[in-house]
């Protein structure tokens, strides 16, 4: 769940870029000190934010953890 409400923040249009950048920052640790979490409920949650949610955050998770920049 925090990993969504990250990608919430980092995917919000309302959000500052400053903050974005620090949701990434938390974003990419999270993921890389939790590599066991349940990729499709991940996905599944991030689809409730909108309709391609749950691609774009497996994306970014993939992003993190081979250490590419997140395009926020």
């Amino acid at each position: 769940m925090a990993l969504v409400m990250k990608f919430s923040a980092m995917t919000s249009m309302y959000r500052a870029a400053e903050d974005k950048h620090r949701d990434a920052h938390d974003f990419i640790r999270m993921v890389k000190i939790n590599p066991n979490f349940d990729r499709a409920e991940l996905a599944q949650l991030a689809s409730l934010i909108y309709l391609d949610g749950g691609k774009d955050v497996l994306e970014m998770v993939r992003q993190a953890r081979t250490g590419e920049t997140l395009q926020l």
